[in-house]
């Protein structure tokens, strides 16, 4: 080599291995920082997990009900939105009835649980999908809707050689849009002979910022965001937060803050046909064949009665019986077949639920003579 050529490169870490010494060491830092943050996180996370159950998201609570809540009785859930926690008795109240207890199964319904032996039951298998006019709301085991509708059943001389079997899917607060993924879920499982649909009232309230639709669509949006609200210690700082602003700073109500006949509806009409239709076209697949009622309101509610129109048009296109309860009921006083009707216009009571359990047995059995021709 010549004075005046240079010596070849060498490598950085050869030629100074203090600077890579001191490289590693900040990678290792770093490494460290995050590990133990990670670590801070897991730790913090597993007593939440044990022995806190997260609210539901603010645009639901308003849906779901607070004694409920308190009493820890829902589970959030990513697609539902809200479920009943399976297998465990809660306490219910009414006027008529005193202190009953509700039983929930392994399912998370009320009534009887599903099992693989099922298949193999001889009977009619009917699945009853709605929401708190389905789950039974003010009445004890024995005298809600679905049940009163197998008394019925059972009853007739029409069903002696097909004994009905009750499938009860209803939750309080329950829309179409989730009543749709309750048909998805179980009717592949339970293979209905009949699909009885019976709700309205909680797809034409308003809803809390977003739409029913729009809150499952969310559910699919990037990794961090259902990552971060599947954490109930990042939930109890939520729900912690919510809690102060609405106890000290802004206090609003969801009754006043919303107009019930004009605000955007949980469930918008045009998505509630597109729910109707997809039960049609599930039912015409799968065999089954699907009832259909409208929703009863003990005061006039002009905004109901567009979504109740919608479920005549619809039975009167597809030729699927619909029980035209909003009508039926008004022919009775309304402190005969409510349950509180000075301050819920929605719930019956046990006279009212049985009422609607005959209309749909007799709409039944009209279906039932139909395929036998007489």
């Amino acid at each position: 080599m010549t004075q005046s050529e240079s010596p070849p490169p060498q490598d950085r870490a050869h030629s100074n291995p203090e600077s890579a010494e001191v490289d590693i060491g900040k990678r290792k830092n770093w490494l460290f920082s995050i590990g133990t943050i990670l670590l801070f996180f897991l730790i913090l996370e597993i007593p939440f997990r044990l022995y806190y159950r997260p609210l539901p998201p603010p645009h639901l609570q308003a849906f779901i009900n607070p004694e409920w809540q308190e009493d820890t009785v829902f589970l959030t859930d990513s697609i539902l939105f809200w479920r009943f926690i399976p297998s465990r008795t809660i306490e219910g109240r009414s006027r008529e009835n005193g202190r009953y207890d509700i039983v929930i199964n392994k399912d998370g319904y009320r009534g009887r649980e599903w099992d693989e032996e099922i298949i193999d039951e001889q009977g009619d298998r009917v699945l009853v999908i709605g929401d708190s006019c389905v789950f039974g709301w003010d009445v004890p085991e024995g005298k809600n809707f679905p049940e009163r509708l197998m008394v019925r059943l059972s009853q007739s001389p029409k069903f002696q050689d097909r004994p009905p079997i009750l499938f009860q899917r209803g939750v309080p607060g329950y829309t179409s849009h989730q009543a749709l993924t309750v048909l998805q879920e179980w009717g592949p499982k339970i293979q209905p002979d009949w699909i009885v649909l019976y709700l309205g009232t909680n797809d034409c309230i308003p809803c809390v910022n977003k739409n029913d639709r729009t809150i499952a669509e969310e559910t699919k949006e990037p990794f961090l965001q259902p990552a971060i609200q599947r954490s109930h210690a990042a939930l109890a700082l939520r729900d912690f937060i919510l809690l102060v602003a609405k106890n000290l700073l802004i206090e609003r109500d969801y009754n006043s803050t919303v107009d019930f006949q004009t605000s955007p509806a949980r469930v918008p009409l045009d998505h509630f046909v597109e729910n109707l239709a997809e039960f049609v076209h599930y039912a015409s697949d799968a065999k089954s064949r699907l009832i259909l009622l409208t929703r009863q309101n003990a005061m006039p509610n002009p905004r109901l009665e567009t979504y109740n129109e919608k479920i005549r048009e619809v039975g009167d296109a597809h030729g699927i019986p619909v029980v035209d309860v909003a009508a039926r009921l008004v022919d009775y006083a309304s402190s005969e077949v409510y349950a509180h009707p000075d301050w819920d216009p929605i719930h019956p009571n046990a006279k009212g639920y049985d009422l609607i359990a005959e209309w749909t047995a007799e709409a039944m059995f009209g279906q039932v003579e139909e395929q036998e021709g007489i």
